[in-house]
């Protein structure tokens, strides 16, 4: 009888034996502050809105520094979003169970949901559970796990709506929480950057100009002058363009917008 062969030792440990091991760090007091020209911007802490309707709701307790509140609100769409925000951020979440029932079950209408969901400039989908878990085969469902692991797969490439997984809620909490105050900073950023100007500004710098002589091809326009040099009252002038006003993005005066049923185009 020949000797059974021994089997080689592998020199790095498996995931799956240190996965379930570690001990993730406790959040941040802050979250990470935006800087510009190595200066921390001072941007004013969103408003975490919860859906009503979520059962088993994520807790934002730990993470009282990063918002200034957490509210409950019946949301047009998703799980979690920022006041103000509504109509560009969203996040929906699901459970291990939920998942597959959405991926089966429930196809259609989760299908028209991630439709709707990539609309949003900002989306996630959140899976509070790990990947080997989604490829593992499921005590409470006789699902295929293949299937429910190209869907997700599918959904990531066909309607590019990024998905994260967690292994435990405390985690995916972090996820919400970084996510969201991410997306607000980035706006507060934008709004920053690119200021706003009233259009009543924008019109009297105009009016301004013109009456100061404006440029040559405004005064040309004015004095009926065509593209190719003819003149005359029935000549073509080229019109101006329209005023180009900056958009507020800023979170305070978004949050006005939206209460007075005004949408602020992104």
């Amino acid at each position: 009888m020949p000797k059974a062969m021994r089997k080689r030792r592998t020199l790095i440990t498996s995931p799956l034996a240190w996965q379930m091991t570690a001990e993730p760090l406790p959040p941040p007091i802050i979250p990470v502050l935006a800087e510009r020209g190595g200066t921390q911007l001072n941007t004013p802490r969103p408003v975490l809105l919860v859906d009503t309707r979520e059962q088993n709701p994520l807790e934002f307790s730990r993470f009282e520094g990063w918002f200034a509140g957490i509210e409950r609100k019946a949301l047009k769409l998703g799980d979690y979003s920022i006041a103000g925000m509504e109509d560009i951020c969203v996040v929906e979440r699901k459970d291990l169970s939920d998942l597959v029932h959405s991926c089966t079950t429930n196809r259609r209408v989760f299908i028209n949901r991630l439709r709707q969901m990539a609309q949003y400039p900002h989306r996630l989908l959140l899976v509070t559970s790990t990947l080997s878990q989604i490829k593992s085969p499921y005590s409470h469902a006789d699902e295929n796990p293949n299937r429910i692991t190209q869907s997700l797969i599918a959904m990531l490439a066909g309607l590019q709506v990024l998905f994260l997984c967690s292994e435990t809620h405390e985690l995916g909490e972090e996820l919400v929480a970084a996510d969201s105050s991410e997306n607000d900073q980035r706006s507060c950023l934008k709004a920053i950057t690119v200021p706003a100007k009233p259009i009543r500004e924008i019109g009297a710098q105009r009016r301004w100009r013109d009456d100061c002589g404006g440029s040559d091809r405004n005064r040309q326009v004015r004095q009926g002058i065509s593209r190719d040099g003819g003149a005359g009252e029935g000549a073509a002038s080229e019109p101006l363009p329209p005023a180009q006003p900056s958009i507020q993005l800023h979170r305070q005066i978004r949050t006005k917008s939206f209460a007075a049923g005004e949408k602020v185009q992104d």
